[in-house]
């Protein structure tokens, strides 16, 4: 089966140098399209680029079950089919991240002398999985979509996410006017 929600998550460890603290971002499209984005800097200091990351895919995961949820509203609410007990989905949504350690983790449920420090808080991310309700993938860095929350980037490179990200409008919606109200 092929799910609708797919999130892109990345992050860019210690950018602050009084701090120490890391750039999360992600990206979460719904059928082809953005429908939330994000770049955040979170409050504990990361001890390495994959508890970075990983932070930054707890931060993806939960929006994601938050999507999850709306969509279930939006189709069951107020029918003899809704259950506000269940998972909702059958499919796992995909959180896509560039970081193979941090695939590792979420899919690896034991506690080990590398990872044992990151708080359990984080740890969203292998509960995440466990449930189905996304599941990690590794991906190149040049497919990366929320590469572009995390840093400056050259032109050239920031040019070729946003075309990806963006959906282009066909030439025939583009300048439409209507006499309809909300319709400008």
């Amino acid at each position: 089966k092929l799910t609708d929600i797919i999130g892109f998550s990345d992050a860019s460890w210690q950018d602050c140098p009084d701090t120490g603290r890391s750039t999360c971002a992600y990206k979460i499209f719904v059928q082809g399209g953005l429908v939330e984005a994000n770049s955040t800097m979170p409050g504990p200091v990361a001890l390495s680029t994959a508890e970075a990351e990983y932070m930054g895919a707890c931060n993806c995961g939960a929006m994601i079950c938050h999507i999850r949820d709306l969509l279930y509203d939006f189709k069951f609410l107020a029918t003899k089919y809704f259950n506000r007990e269940s998972l909702h989905g059958e499919t796992p949504s995909l959180l896509m991240i560039d970081n193979d350690a941090t695939v590792q983790m979420g899919r690896n449920y034991k506690v080990t002398a590398k990872n044992r420090h990151i708080a359990r808080r984080w740890h969203f991310v292998r509960r995440g999985q466990l449930a189905k309700l996304f599941q990690l993938f590794w991906i190149p860095a040049e497919d990366q979509l929320a590469d572009d929350g995390t840093k400056s980037q050259p032109a050239n490179i920031s040019k070729k996410h946003m075309l990806r990200t963006l959906i282009e409008i066909p030439e025939r919606v583009r300048g439409y006017v209507s006499n309809v109200v909300g319709n400008r």
